[in-house]
């Protein structure tokens, strides 16, 4: 998915872009959430090419990753609830 052309330096490229990535300071999305820092950041070009274009690529795609299951968790209580099964809880 992060690689989808079978690139050989692709982990060396991105690398390099966390290098240019952290020269550009603090001030790159000041007071924007982390999903739009990193939009701002994968349109940046310099000479006409992207200037962190596959690390923006990897931060993006891991932004999208939900931090909790709290949905999922919700919708088995709920079939649970609906069942009227018992819920069976392991002894340790």
């Amino acid at each position: 998915m992060l690689n989808p052309k079978g690139d050989g330096n692709y982990a060396d490229d991105v690398d390099a872009e966390f290098t240019r990535y952290k020269a550009l300071g603090d001030d790159v999305g000041k007071g924007l959430s982390a999903v739009e820092v990193w939009s701002v950041i994968s349109k940046i070009k310099l000479v006409g090419n992207l200037l962190i274009k596959k690390l923006s690529e990897v931060a993006l795609l891991v932004l999208v990753i939900p931090h909790s299951n709290a949905g999922e968790e919700r919708v088995f209580s709920q079939v649970k609830k609906i069942s009227g099964r018992p819920t069976i809880v392991p002894k340790h």
